[in-house]
């Protein structure tokens, strides 16, 4: 029984002489109690007079057991287990120590067991030395009796874990993950096959192969869009990748018949509240600043215009004004920075903000010709996902400009393939939110825009859907430019209406999937399977193959596994930053590295 308080009794009376006794029973707490006494009295021989006492004691064994453990081990962990035991008697007692559990070995031929004269008072602390093995958890109980059989008592380890006092023992191991991702694409029965091989060392009770499938691309592009609804944060371009990708995939949705009751009412909150949002924020000179109390920014200021325009021409009411004012604000910049930007010596950040400016003005209906030209002079000093805005700019002009097929050269020649898809990787450009995956989000737009026949494309979409994290892409800018491209692609493909059955095969047997089947009522769905580590085979690779049957539409897949390494089998990789770690005296004026210390 363990209780806080023992004894409460707010009524005792003293006698003659102010003195009383009350009687408790200490429960099993072995602690320092603290005795609180009031004492009044009743004033009627003279004045009322009050008293108080504080008393402190400790309630303890005659012979007491204290264990000396860390809070964890890591597997093959040398090290001591160790008990104190306290005899708080008033005779010297002999004293048989126990030491008994599971989960490690007893070093150097310890016995589990040994007797210790403890004197009066007094106290005796005994070790052992020993080693943790590959468990999960080391069970280890403490105890100590006299020889004569009077005395004992046992104690776990007060650090451990649960009810049972647990010692958890941890692995050095260091997670890794590795992904796939490819499309069955057509009417034809198809199926492929990717051939997984489980790495060296590893930890086969931890770790798992995730196999995600989809029926079309439309079950992606509606996980971003709810990652973006739910994302915490409420900057400017946060408030407009919340609401900008609705209205595009809601617009391809309808195009294509296939209305979303759940969709259109998020969209219409989204919408609404961003252009709220939008309307309250803009400052007197038509721009935006990343948060309301910053200075006007022409990048979030393109990005918001276009956010407008898209609303607009999907039916929501814009108020006209906060348009030509964003528009009045990006001219401005235009106008004052033409001869600077346009310079060989400025920087290229520059020249790849106009050109998204100016793909911002031709979505707005009022591409500028002669700019355009002008930057596409200067391409070479573009980046990628800069000439992507310029060719859907040139694009929306003229789509029989021959300079087009110049940038789509550019984008072929600068492709980068790899088993898991087609990618763009990008120079670093942090003054406008420059990635690989958004860069790929982009070239993918501009190249459905010219040619949905390219044959880039299908590994584009397959890169974009292995480089998602969980439910969307790293950022907000990626998920939103991801959820547009693909939609673009969707639309092009006009995937929604899949009529095919499917099946997943792991070495010599099927994986059970809810639901099997492609049909217009579940495109937008998605199935999940999960293989433990330990199902797979280590000694051999493994074999998943999709199987797509015969009708229209496409599979779309992804597998991500997860596996933990031992960490000495882990080579070191350079790859650009290196972070060395050395310990010497902190009054030592040559930092000589200290390489070892003595435990305890």
């Amino acid at each position: 029984e363990f209780v806080d308080t023992p004894l409460w009794n707010p009524s005792v009376v003293t006698d003659a002489n102010g003195e009383a006794q009350i009687e408790v029973t200490l429960p099993d707490n072995l602690t320092t109690w603290r005795i609180d006494a009031r004492g009044v009295t009743s004033g009627e021989n003279g004045p009322m007079l009050v008293g108080q006492v504080l008393e402190d004691f400790i309630s303890t064994k005659p012979l007491l057991v204290r264990p000396v453990t860390p809070r964890f081990m890591v597997v093959g962990d040398k090290l001591t287990l160790g008990v104190i035991v306290n005899n708080n008697t008033q005779q010297d007692q002999e004293v048989e120590v126990l030491m008994q559990g599971t989960g490690f070995n007893v070093l150097e031929d310890t016995p589990l067991s040994t007797t210790v004269t403890i004197p009066a008072g007094g106290r005796v602390r005994v070790d052992w030395p020993v080693q943790a093995l590959d468990v999960s958890n080391v069970d280890v109980t403490f105890a100590a009796r006299t020889t004569d059989g009077s005395l004992s008592d046992a104690s776990k380890p007060p650090v451990g874990q649960g009810d049972d006092r647990l010692l958890p023992v941890y692995k050095y191991v260091v997670p890794e993950n590795v992904a796939t991702a490819g499309t069955l694409e057509g009417p034809d029965t198809l199926s492929f096959t990717e051939v997984i091989a489980l790495p060296d060392r590893i930890d086969t009770e931890q770790g798992q192969l995730d196999i995600r499938l989809d029926r079309s691309l439309a079950g992606p592009m509606l996980d971003g869009l709810d990652y973006l609804r739910n994302y915490p944060y409420q900057c400017i371009e946060q408030t407009v990748s919340k609401f900008l990708p609705n209205v595009m995939t809601m617009r391809a949705l309808v195009s294509l018949n296939q209305s979303n009751p759940e969709l259109e009412a998020n969209l219409e909150v989204q919408v609404n509240y961003g252009l709220q949002r939008l309307d309250a924020e803009q400052k007197y000179d038509g721009g935006w600043g990343w948060f309301p109390r910053d200075d006007s920014n022409p990048l979030t200021t393109a990005y918001a215009l276009i956010a407008l325009v898209e609303a607009q021409s999907s039916g929501f009411t814009v108020d006209e004004t906060v348009i030509n004012r964003a528009k009045n604000f990006l001219r401005d910049y235009l106008l004052l920075t033409d001869q600077d930007v346009m310079a060989q010596s400025a920087p290229n950040w520059q020249l790849n903000r106009r050109a998204f400016i100016l793909y911002a003005f031709t979505r707005a209906g009022e591409a500028n010709a002669s700019r355009i030209s002008r930057v596409y002079d200067l391409r070479e000093r573009l980046n990628l996902d800069a000439k992507a805005f310029l060719a859907m700019s040139m694009m929306t002009l003229d789509p029989t400009d021959p300079r087009i097929e110049t940038l789509m050269s550019d984008f072929a020649n600068a492709a980068t393939l790899s088993a898991t898809g087609t990618h763009w990787e990008d120079r670093p450009d942090y003054y406008n939110w420059t990635t690989n995956t958004r860069t790929t989000a982009l070239i993918l737009m501009a190249m459905v825009m010219h040619d949905p026949s390219n044959d880039l494309l299908p590994g584009a979409v397959r890169w974009m859907m292995v480089a998602r994290k969980a439910d969307a892409w790293e950022t907000t800018q990626e998920t939103a430019w991801a959820v547009m491209s693909l939609t673009n692609w969707m639309v092009t493909t006009g995937e929604l209406n899949p009529d095919y059955t499917f099946n997943v095969r792991l070495n010599d047997g099927l994986l059970e999937i809810p639901d099997n089947t492609a049909s217009p009522e579940n495109a937008k769905e998605h199935e999940v399977l999960t293989v433990a580590v330990a199902e797979l085979l280590t000694d051999e690779a493994n074999r998943l193959t999709l199987i797509k049957d015969e009708g229209p539409g496409n599979l779309y897949y992804t597998a991500q596994l997860r596996t933990f390494l031992d960490v000495p089998s882990v080579e070191p990789a350079s790859r650009g930053i290196i972070i060395e770690r050395r310990y010497y005296r902190a009054n030592d004026p040559d930092k000589t590295p200290i390489t070892s210390a003595q435990v305890g």
